[in-house]
């Protein structure tokens, strides 16, 4: 008596979805193997093995990118900066996410060295109604239902103190953790499965890789992003000097009648221009103001000349003089000082 046999395999796959890290999660997958043989050259009936069945186990895979290409630029005072952060689901699973973040004191982002902190106030997600941080829209502060292979935006809000000054830098990381999903609201931390294999209940597993602030494969995934505060940094000084006191032949002395010049430096060292500008001057009631005396320059390259040495041929702009209020630039305008540039003033006065 032959026997002849041969063996065929095969697999049933109830198919959920194929994502950036395979199979959907929960997908059943059933195998069982079909016996073919012949007793004396003849066809006997196929013999099905027993079938094996297990589920599509979930695979925690995610990643936090800085959306910012450099280091974002803020000025003292500014209310509402932000930081964006890009958050994308790599696994295969539906996914919620915690949002934290860190102060990375002393860190080093783009060849800067943090030194400062600013004013931490909120995280937000993008709501997907209009491009770019929206007060009065993006205002879920975790992530809900992150659909597979997609992406959300998240925003880090500051506000900027006032005694922050050029060039201070700070750095911050955004943490997400990976929580369940399938369900509205924030869900439960998604913890890691360390037992043995359970072919027919949904392990989890983290797969993420390691972040600024974390490590590879600890439900965790970060980026850092900083800000550089790019202001304008003003130095004004006002000096005077006797031009004459109409008795000495030299060597002029603040008398009653001399005739006083009041001089003003403004110099912008700072990155940036600063804008809208005005100064006034509350001159002295003891002095009385010489009307149309008050002049300032444009922007200068270099330092102001001596106050003993003015020349009106800079001094082309007029301020307002009212009574003892003086004002550069006259009525309600304003000029702009660029940043390494220089401006200039001066009005007379007599002593009473």
């Amino acid at each position: 008596m032959k026997k002849i046999l041969s063996i065929l395999f095969i697999a049933m796959l109830s198919v959920v979805g194929i994502s950036a890290d395979g199979t959907g999660v929960g997908t059943e997958v059933e195998n069982y193997g079909t016996l073919h043989f012949q007793v004396n050259h003849v066809d006997q009936d196929e013999i099905n093995s027993t079938k094996d069945l297990f589920k599509v186990d979930k695979k925690i895979n995610f990643i936090v990118e800085t959306a910012d290409g450099t280091i974002v630029g803020v000025q003292p005072n500014q209310k509402d900066a932000v930081l964006t952060f890009h958050l994308r689901n790599n696994g295969n699973s539906v996914q919620d996410f915690g949002l934290y973040y860190v102060a990375d004191n002393g860190n080093d982002f783009s060849g800067k060295t943090d030194d400062s902190n600013m004013t931490y106030k909120k995280i937000y997600v993008e709501s997907g109604a209009t491009a770019g941080y929206q007060s009065a829209e993006d205002t879920a502060e975790y992530v809900d239902e992150l659909a597979v292979d997609t992406n959300t935006t998240v925003y880090m809000l500051f506000d900027i103190p006032s005694n922050r000054v050029d060039g201070n830098v700070s750095d911050y990381t955004l943490i997400a953790e990976a929580r369940i999903g399938d369900t509205a609201g924030k869900g439960d931390v998604d913890q890691n499965d360390s037992g043995a294999d359970d072919p027919l209940a949904i392990q989890t597993v983290w797969a993420d890789p390691a972040g600024t602030y974390d490590a590879a494969k600890d439900g965790n995934n970060s980026d850092h992003d900083a800000f550089e505060v790019q202001a304008a940094v003003l130095n004004f000084e006002k000096t005077s000097i006797v031009v004459d006191d109409y008795v000495s032949g030299d060597n002029f002395k603040r008398i009653p009648g001399a005739l006083i010049r009041y001089c003003f430096e403004l110099n912008n060292t700072g990155t940036q221009d600063a804008t809208d500008l005005y100064w006034e001057d509350n001159v002295s009631a003891t002095l009385t103001v010489v009307a149309d005396t008050a002049k300032y320059t444009d922007d200068l390259d270099d330092r102001c000349e001596e106050c003993s040495a003015i020349t009106n041929s800079k001094y082309g702009n007029g301020g307002d003089t009212t009574g003892n209020d003086v004002r550069y630039p006259t009525g309600t305008t304003t000029i702009t000082v660029a940043h390494g540039k220089t401006r200039c003033a001066f009005v007379e006065a007599n002593v009473k």
